[in-house]
């Protein structure tokens, strides 16, 4: 094969749907053209990507079926016994069942769209409100502390001045009771500036990193959050108002795991001290 493989070759080829001479050439062609192998490569990642999207997006926002649906059983039945179609070839026939293109390769074109889409934009809107509801309700249940319990955490801590660009870094233990809150700063002048913070504030019967310290930073702050999807994490980022930096906070950040909700990290930016970034203990600087 002196050309390249078309598109409808590559997508056959993943299917198995190739005659064995025709395979044989692909399988031949992909050895010795790595363009081509890459946008094979690029294609399984892609639909690998719609099927997730399928899944974890979609389907889960289909409303729930009026009335329970009769017969169902040998309807799925039927289904299982019948020959597998191609995956590409049901999202084409998903696709051609909405808009029915003239052109014979528009479903293709449809397709990529979709996959450019799933691939390169946002799958879905982030709500900075709803991500700090979640975050503070998970780790509330996570922190509940009873009588005859204490919970500890340990943090790492950042701070980053102007005339220190390099961040000093500092271990910070810290322990709550349903009575008092204990935190060990070991004389360490990082942690020490960070609980004077907390201090001048009110925060300092908090832990460094928990619901209640987000939720007071965040009302200092005084601005509307908003809220950004990276890989699996939200970062939910508020730039303090005239009332929030006449407190001298300039702006707060924190970044929550979306599977269990977690806030994982949290940077605090101060005008008398630019910075503290707070992390929990498991990841490393």
């Amino acid at each position: 094969m002196a050309s390249h493989l078309s598109l409808k070759q590559l997508l056959r080829s993943l299917d198995g749907e190739l005659s064995k001479p025709a395979a044989r050439k692909t399988t031949e062609h992909l050895k010795t053209c790595s363009s081509c192998a890459l946008e094979l490569n690029g294609l399984k990642e892609q639909l690998a990507t719609i099927r997730k999207a399928l899944v974890e997006v979609f389907e889960p926002s289909l409303p729930q079926p009026p009335k329970p649906w009769p017969g169902l059983e040998p309807r799925l039945d039927a289904v299982g016994n019948a020959p597998s179609v191609p995956f590409w070839k049901s999202l084409l026939a998903l696709v051609g069942g909405i808009v029915r293109p003239p052109l014979a390769y528009a479903g293709t074109a449809l397709t990529l769209f979709l996959i450019a889409l799933l691939v390169w934009g946002p799958i879905a809107p982030v709500s900075a409100k709803e991500v700090i509801q979640r975050a503070t309700a998970a780790d509330r249940e996570r922190l509940t502390i009873t009588p005859q319990k204490v919970v500890r955490q340990q943090v790492r801590v950042a701070r980053a001045t102007r005339l220190a660009p390099k961040p000093q870094k500092a271990r910070l233990e810290s322990w709550k009771s349903t009575r008092s809150t204990y935190w060990k700063s070991s004389g360490d002048p990082v942690n020490s500036d960070l609980l004077a913070h907390y201090e001048a504030h009110g925060i300092a019967s908090a832990l460094p990193l928990s619901p209640v310290a987000l939720e007071a930073w965040l009302k200092l702050a005084g601005s509307e959050p908003s809220a950004s999807r990276e890989s699996q994490k939200v970062k939910v980022q508020a730039v303090s108002n005239a009332e929030g930096r006449a407190h001298g906070l300039e702006a707060v950040s924190f970044e929550v795991q979306e599977r269990g909700w977690h806030v994982d990290e949290m940077t605090l930016s101060f005008a008398t001290m630019p910075l503290f970034k707070l992390r929990k203990r498991n990841p490393p600087f």
